[in-house]
C-alpha cells in the first residue's frame, strides 16, 4: 500500500560546469488526502502503511496532530515511547547513510558487518511493540525501558568503536581545525577517512537559509495557514517568502563543530556530512537518557491551531516532518504534511541552487557531484539524474 514516487534531476552542463539543477519529482504530496473521510483511528493506522520510510515519524506525528485536533493530551509514558520510537528511526537511518551509502558513493566498501550488528542491537526495540496494534500509543514501560537500557549500551559501544574511534561525548569536545584534522589524519575509523575526503570539496554551497528550530507554537503559527490555505505548499514550501533546508544541519548549526565548519567552508557536503555525525554522537547521550526514563529535548511537538484543528512537528532523519490535520466528530475532514524531502528539493533550494556553478570538466563528474549533493540532502525516495550537455 506504500506510496513514493520519485525525484528527477536534470542536470544542465556546459562542458567546465553545471548551469542549473532542475529538480522534477512525482512524489504525491497529497497522498495524505486518503485519510480524509476516514475516522481518525483508522487514518492513524493508515498513515505507516502509506509512508514506508521514516513510517514511525509519520506515525508519531500523526498521532500528534489527530490528538491535537481532538484537545487530547498524551500521558508522559506514552510520549516517551515515541521518542525512544523516533531515537531508534533516526540512529538507523544515520547508520545506513554513513556504513552503507557513502563509502559506495566514494568508490569504497560498505561497511555491511558494522551495519548489520548495529541493526541487530536496533531490531529488539522495534519488535517490542511494532508487532503490536497502536504502539504509538502505549506506555513505554519498565520492560521496554530495560530492553533499551540493554540496547542502548550495546549501541554506544558500537558507535564509538565503529564510527568515532572514540567515547561519542569526547568526540563532541573536539574543536573545528586541529583536533578535528588530527582525528581524520589517523584514521582510527572509516568514517574519518570519509570525511577526510569530502573535506577539500566546495560541492553545496549556498545562499539557502536553514530552517529555524523553534517551539512547535510558534511553527504552527507561521506555517499552518500556508498548509491549510495554499493547495501548492506542500509541493514547495518556503519559510518567510524562502526555500530553507531541514535536517542534521539545521538542527546543529549552533554546535561548536558545525559552526565553524559553516565559518570555514559554508554548507558544504562536508559539513552536512559533519553535521550528521555531530547528531549520532548526540545520539548517544540521548539514548541513555531514554533508558533512564528522560527527554532531554523532544523530538516532537503538537499543538491546536483552531477548534478541531491540530498541527504537529516531528525530527526525523531527513529533517522536520509536519502534519496538520482538522476532526470533525470521529472523521478526518482535512488532512496535510509537509515532509522534508520538499524543502530540501525545492525547485529553487539547497539541492538546485547547490549544484548551480559547481564545476565538472566531464559528464560523469557533474552526474557524481548531483550524486554526493542529494545524498547530503537525503531524499527519502530514489532519484534519478540526467545530464544535459548545453
Amino acid at each position: 500500500m506504500g506510496i513514493e514516487g520519485s525525484i528527477a534531476l536534470d542536470i544542465h552542463w556546459d562542458g567546465a560546469a553545471i548551469r542549473r539543477a532542475v529538480v522534477r519529482s512525482s512524489r504525491p504530496v497529497t497522498a495524505c488526502r486518503l485519510l480524509e473521510g476516514k475516522g481518525w483511528r483508522d487514518a492513524e493506522a493508515m498513515v505507516s502503511m502509506l509512508f514506508g520510510i521514516c513510517g514511525r515519524a509519520q506515525t508519531v506525528c500523526a498521532a500528534g496532530a489527530l490528538e491535537a485536533a481532538r484537545g487530547v493530551e498524551p500521558d508522559p509514558a506514552v510520549r516517551l515511547q515515541r521518542e525512544l520510537r523516533l531515537a531508534a528511526e533516526c540512529l538507523h537511518e544515520y547508520a545506513w547513510r554513513i556504513l552503507l551509502d557513502l563509502p559506495q558513493m566514494l568508490g569504497e566498501e560498505a561497511e555491511a558487518g558494522r551495519f548489520a550488528a548495529l541493526r541487530q542491537s536496533l531490531r529488539p526495540l522495534f519488535e517490542r511493540t511494532d508487532s503490536g496494534e497502536r504502539w504509538w500509543h502505549a506506555p513505554a514501560d519498565g520492560a521496554v525501558l530495560e530492553g533499551w537500557r540493554a540496547a542502548a549500551a550495546g549501541l554506544s559501544r558500537q558507535l564509538d568503536q565503529d564510527v568515532f574511534g572514540m567515547p561519542a561525548s569526547r568526540w563532541l569536545e573536539l574543536d573545528y581545525g586541529a583536533p578535528l584534522t588530527a582525528w581524520i589524519e589517523a584514521g582510527t575509523t572509516r568514517t574519518a577517512a570519509l570525511l577526510g575526503r569530502l573535506l577539500p570539496l566546495s560541492l553545496g554551497r549556498s545562499a539557502v537559509p536553514l530552517l529555524p528550530v523553534l517551539d512547535v507554537r510558534k511553527l504552527a503559527a507561521s506555517l499552518s495557514p500556508q498548509i491549510a490555505g495554499d493547495a501548492g505548499f506542500a509541493a514547495a514550501p518556503t519559510w518567510r517568502g524562502a526555500p530553507a533546508e531541514t535536517g542534521a544541519l539545521a538542527r546543529t548549526a549552533a554546535h561548536p563543530l558545525v559552526a565553524g565548519a559553516l565559518r570555514q567552508l559554508g554548507n558544504s557536503v562536508a559539513v552536512r556530512f559533519l553535521a550528521r555525525l555531530v547528531e549520532l554522537a548526540m545520539l548517544d547521550a540521548r539514548l541513555a537518557a531514554l533508558g533512564r526514563g528522560e527527554v532531554p529535548t523532544e523530538w516532537t511537538g503538537s499543538c491546536a491551531v483552531s477548534p478541531g484543528a491540530g498541527f504537529a512537528a516531528t525530527e526525523t532523519a531527513r529533517g522536520t516532518l509536519f502534519h496538520l490535520a482538522r476532526v470533525e466528530g470521529e472523521r478526518v475532514a482535512a488532512y496535510r504534511i509537509v515532509a522534508p524531502t520538499e524543502w530540501n528539493f525545492h525547485p529553487e533550494g539547497a539541492l538546485a541552487r547547490g549544484l548551480a556553478g559547481h564545476a565538472a570538466k566531464t559528464p560523469g563528474e557533474a552526474e557524481r557531484a548531483a550524486r554526493l549533493l542529494a545524498h547530503a540532502l537525503d531524499p527519502c525516495v530514489g532519484f534519478d539524474i540526467k545530464v544535459i550537455a548545453v
